[in-house]
């Protein structure tokens, strides 16, 4: 079976782990640091901080701002992981829920939220595909960027990230480069830099947490922070060619790039009525697809919300359908997939 998605390494990856287990460091050190330099200058960021999950860099970014009291609102998308909702839960905040657009999966109305009322708002670039970003002339909401899925994805010429208070990027074995597990805060505010190091330094007499990363993982991460641009160029050669087949056989509409950004084509998404059908043809020809986010897995759901108001998102996790684009397929059963799709009925 062709996986949806599995992690592209080799043997840099194994010398790398190598290396360092020789060297008898395997906590954080030398190369956690080296790989939050290098990480900041390919976003483009001042400051960038090294923890060992993304839930664990949303759950710092929450309390950093202040957001960590009953009471305080927190607005964030219904269509996204349940990470969110449980970094939400752990800081006692009161967790709102927005809908999205159905041509993006993105939260709508972003600029229409009370500033008055929310605290903050998490704002997930769903598989990559950005959101336009005005930051309030208000000192609140606070705005924590979800880049996830986003790392490679732009708007104009900015890395996602950037427009918001803090960015916050995920290296678990399914995103776009992978420390097996692994997260990463990104902020140009010095002072939020340097609360977030606080509070991952867990010697000092003061609340932290061992949220760190270590050695072995960011030994791993530099490895694949080289390779990205390769990752990013093989998912884009992949994405055209998809887009190809789709509008060959015109059978399928998709999730489609704005004009004034680019996407890392972290997932490749189509919509049809028919997804359950073409998911089980192409599991008959040795395909995984997958529904990216089921509509139990919806937050409203997961909260017991009532779901009229999140119609486009029950909508998309009902007609959505996921295949197959990590880096690894390029060479190696993605023509397989595109004579599938081509002899679909």
């Amino acid at each position: 079976m062709i996986p949806h998605n599995k992690p592209s390494l080799d043997n840099q990856e194994s010398e790398a782990i190598a290396e360092v287990i020789a060297s008898g460091w395997i906590a954080k050190g030398k190369k956690v640091a080296q790989f939050e330099r290098e990480f900041a200058e390919y976003v483009g960021t001042e400051h960038a901080i090294a923890v060992n999950s993304g839930t664990a860099a949303l759950y710092i970014a929450l309390k950093i701002l202040g957001i960590d009291h009953q009471g305080y609102n927190i607005y964030t998308s219904t269509y996204c992981c349940a990470a969110v909702i449980n970094a939400i839960r752990a800081t006692d905040g009161h967790c709102e829920l927005m809908d999205i657009d159905k041509s993006d999966f993105n939260i709508t109305n972003i600029d229409k939220i009370d500033h008055h009322e929310a605290h903050a708002v998490i704002v997930p670039h769903t598989f990559g595909v950005p959101v336009e970003i005005k930051k309030s002339k208000y000192r609140r909401p606070y705005i924590i960027e979800d880049c996830s899925q986003a790392l490679g994805s732009y708007i104009d010429s900015q890395h996602v990230g950037l427009r918001g208070d803090i960015g916050i990027f995920s290296f678990g074995p399914s995103k776009m480069i992978t420390t097996g597990s692994g997260g990463m805060l990104v902020t140009n505010n010095k002072n939020l830099a340097d609360k977030s190091r606080e509070f991952i330094d867990y010697d000092k007499h003061i609340p932290a947490f061992n949220f760190a990363m270590n050695d072995i993982q960011a030994a791993m991460g530099l490895v694949q922070l080289k390779k990205l641009p390769e990752f990013l160029h093989k998912r884009e050669c992949m994405a055209r060619e998809y887009i190809k087949c789709i509008l060959d056989t015109q059978k399928y509409w998709m999730v489609q790039e704005s004009n004034f950004n680019k996407r890392n084509w972290c997932r490749f998404v189509i919509i049809d009525e028919c997804v359950q059908r073409l998911q089980r043809h192409l599991a008959d020809n040795g395909i995984t697809a997958i529904v990216p986010i089921e509509k139990h897995e919806l937050l409203h759901n997961t909260l017991g919300i009532d779901s009229s108001g999140y119609t486009n998102a029950e909508y998309v996790a009902t007609h959505s359908l996921s295949l197959p684009i990590y880096p690894d397929l390029y060479n190696n059963g993605f023509k397989k997939i595109l004579d599938a799709l081509r002899c679909f009925e």
